[in-house]
């Protein structure tokens, strides 16, 4: 029974949704490894709940060739992404605050929303991420605050346009998601995000699925 467990767990199905995002990603590993660009941008990933996007995404960043951890001259184990899951109801404050937690800093004494999105920018800089991944980046829109859905937008714009280390970000999360994208008056933000929306299986795919299901039987 464990060995049909652990094969389960271990099984994974592409489809047609992990080209076109596995494509995205290859585009922006090689753009960054080019260090021609002075601004990041992000790969938005929005998709019904179930749809599989977080599954297709955490995949795709754990076999990436150029995204394998690696031991830098210094003996010092690097990861070029850092992967953030955004709770239900967090603020930009508290997702800074992960952030900083999954680079390895502490951010608890740091109170001020500002200050901890400047030390998060210091951080991913010292660490060397490149690219952060947000998943269930919606529930950002839902927190409790009295910020406009302009403030994320901000937040994530200005991340993307560091002078001093700038990040490429993929965002994951439900339709309104990109309500955080649009929210930008000025369109800098949507113009810095490439979409790649998730799709779900039709008619014409049932011979696809049956063969999944005689391969896992």
């Amino acid at each position: 029974r464990s060995e049909l467990l652990a094969k389960l767990e271990n099984f994974y199905v592409a489809t047609k949704m992990d080209d076109k995002f596995s494509l995205e990603v290859s585009i922006m590993i090689s753009e960054i490894a080019a260090g021609n660009m002075p601004e990041g941008y992000a790969i938005a990933v929005p998709g019904k709940s179930g749809s599989g996007k977080s599954t297709m995404i955490r995949h795709r960043l754990k076999t990436h060739p150029g995204l394998q951890p690696y031991v830098d001259q210094y003996g010092n184990k690097k990861q070029a992404c850092l992967w953030v899951k955004t709770p239900a109801g967090c603020s930009m404050k508290s997702l800074g605050e992960l952030a900083l937690k999954a680079a390895g800093y502490p951010g608890g004494a740091l109170r001020n929303e500002t200050a901890i999105w400047d030390k998060l920018r210091d951080a991913l800089m010292v660490k060397e991420y490149k690219i952060v991944f947000f998943d269930e980046f919606q529930h950002v829109l839902h927190a409790t605050t009295s910020k406009s859905k302009e403030h994320p937008a901000n937040q994530v714009k200005a991340i993307m346009q560091s002078d001093t280390w700038p990040v490429w970000l993929i965002l994951s999360g439900v339709d309104d998601m990109m309500g955080v994208i649009e929210a930008d008056p000025h369109q800098q933000t949507s113009r810095r995000t490439r979409v790649v929306e998730m799709e779900l299986l039709t008619e014409n795919e049932i011979t696809f699925v049956a063969s999944v299901l005689n391969e896992l039987c």
